[in-house]
């Protein structure tokens, strides 16, 4: 009898251990599931399954109302810029975007399949909406024959995330450049469903830069997302088409093209200035405005790499180039005609020639003399200072004396030392230098004048428009844009 009821008594604790140990891991499984891990089973995922799609109709929008449309939410990460060609006109991005909706069809009870609170399916098993890559520069990308699977919760609220590298179109204005500000748009939409069936809305404010990785030549300023309608004329009716625009502002770094552009640009013109400082008798001065021309040349092939090419706006920088290559050219040619001026020699009046003297012994204005023995046609001499007094011969009051002086004598002897047939050659010989001297004198001023007008006007219009370039390359480093 007692080892009878050692035995019963050792069974009931047995059971209470047993009966406690189950309530444990029931205790457990609740806590589990509490916090979102679920125990579910093989069995239990098949049947869910099996009591989800085995009337499920891809083709049928997910709404119990039809005549309402799904609402899309959306997301875009922005992983990366790739390129922005200005001339292309195109921007060439890394992202992936987070749709989310609801589908009435795929709602369940997680409790009757073993806690089971999310299925992840392929696409192509689900209801999911057409959605295009609006305003693409390649082939138009369907998002949705992307072969990604899709994650479906117990409430019916489905989420997908395609992406991938996309390429859209973007108008560049390069007015400013290198101190341009661009903004590119990238628009979600479907072609097929209007905006009664499908209403595509961004969820948040601004794109999303989780994983983004910074560009060299581009620097985010902001970006804001907002809802597109598009209204288009069918056979029918107009309809009205929902899209998600994603917009991205972008400033271009500048320092590398202030170093490698604008700092050479403005050094070369302020040596472009140098060549009107340089005298021009000294050789120097048409070398040195030829030799910034080709220096010029050199840089502005190198600069001509840099600037984008594009037709629809023209770049100030560009613009600035070619004035600039405007004054190099019109340095070049100014100090040509100065030296051209100081160079040149002018014809004397054939009247000085009858005195038999040389118009090379009057490029000295020091030289204009009148030997006596050059004057004389008859040989005949005369004693005393003869050669001294015409030597001294220097005013016109001495030339009208001799004149005087040989009417009134009327003798064929000596005159005050000339002989009066040789007074005639030798007055008209001191009249040709006087003239010849005033010829000079006038000719050098002349010619003086022009050196000093060329030389004033063209360093005054290279002064002006060297300025009023660099100035104008620098304006829109001064205009928000």
């Amino acid at each position: 009898m007692a080892i009878y009821l050692t035995a019963c008594v050792t069974y009931i604790l047995l059971l209470l251990e047993v009966i406690h140990g189950d309530s444990e891991i029931e205790r457990s499984n609740n806590s589990a599931d509490f916090h979102g891990v679920h125990a579910a089973k093989l069995e239990d995922t098949q049947r869910l399954h099996r009591d989800l799609f085995h009337r499920y109709n891809t083709m049928v929008r997910p709404i119990q109302d039809q005549d309402k449309p799904v609402t899309i939410n959306m997301d875009l990460y922005l992983m990366s810029i790739t390129s922005l060609d200005e001339k292309e006109q195109t921007m060439r991005i890394m992202g992936y975007l987070h749709l989310d909706w609801t589908d009435h069809q795929l709602k369940w009870a997680p409790d009757r399949y073993g806690g089971l609170k999310h299925l992840v399916l392929p696409t192509d098993k689900v209801w999911t909406p057409q959605l295009l890559l609006g305003n693409s520069a390649s082939n138009f990308k369907d998002l949705t024959k992307e072969k990604l699977q899709l994650k479906v919760y117990w409430n019916g609220e489905v989420e997908w995330s395609p992406g991938g590298q996309m390429t859209v179109s973007c108008r560049l204005n390069i007015t400013s450049f290198p101190f341009d500000r661009q903004t590119c748009s990238i628009v979600f939409g479907s072609w097929t469903e209007d905006a009664n069936a499908i209403v595509f809305k961004p969820r948040s404010e601004k794109i999303e830069f989780d994983h983004y990785v910074e560009n060299n030549e581009w620097e985010i300023e902001s970006t804001m997302t907002g809802n597109l309608k598009v209204n288009h004329q069918s056979r029918e009716s107009e309809k009205t088409y929902s899209n998600a625009v994603f917009s991205i502002k972008l400033k271009r770094r500048r320092t590398f093209h202030i170093v490698s552009t604008y700092i050479p640009f403005v050094l070369l013109a302020l040596l472009n200035l140098a060549a009107h400082v340089v005298p021009v008798m000294s050789g120097e001065k048409l070398m040195l405005a030829t030799t910034t021309l080709l220096a010029y040349a050199v840089l502005l092939n190198d600069i001509n790499r840099k600037i984008p090419g594009n037709s629809a706006t023209t770049s100030v920088l560009g613009v600035c180039l070619t004035m600039f290559l405007v004054i190099s050219t019109a340095t070049v040619w100014i100090s040509a005609i100065q030296l051209r001026i100081m160079h040149s020699k002018s014809s004397f009046p054939s009247s000085f020639s009858k005195s038999g003297l040389s118009t090379s012994s009057f490029n000295d204005e020091t030289s204009l003399t009148v030997p006596l023995d050059a004057t004389l046609s008859t040989g005949a001499s005369c004693s005393g200072t003869a050669g001294t007094s015409a030597d001294k011969l220097e005013s016109y009051v001495m030339v009208d004396y001799l004149r005087h002086q040989q009417s009134s004598s009327g003798e064929e002897g000596c005159a005050g030392g000339i002989p009066p047939a040789g007074m005639e050659n030798f007055i008209n010989a001191i009249v040709s230098q006087r003239e010849q001297r005033k010829f000079q004198h006038r000719r050098l001023e002349g010619k003086r004048r022009k050196f000093f007008l060329s030389k004033n006007l063209g360093c005054w219009f290279s002064l002006i428009a060297t300025l009023l370039t660099i100035l104008t390359a620098l304006a829109p480093l001064f205009v928000i844009t």
